[in-house]
């Protein structure tokens, strides 16, 4: 993992990515934690569907925070 080249169009995204795992990693490590870095695969936007039987993970997780409010 991380040994590749990053894909040019995504690669602020890829770093901000990147970031976030060595900084749990590094916490870890320096305070004897246990963080975890969790990232969806799918990313949310424009037009995206919320029906609860066939939505992407993000968009899921929004209706049903939405709904529990």
């Amino acid at each position: 993992m991380l040994t590749g080249i990053l894909e040019p169009t995504n690669e602020p995204y890829a770093i901000a990515k990147i970031a976030g795992i060595k900084l749990c990693e590094n916490y870890n490590r320096q305070y004897g934690r246990d963080y975890r870095s969790v990232m969806p695969t799918n990313l949310y936007g424009p037009n995206e569907n919320f029906h609860p039987e066939n939505s992407h993970v993000i968009p899921a997780l929004l209706r049903r925070f939405h709904e529990a409010v």
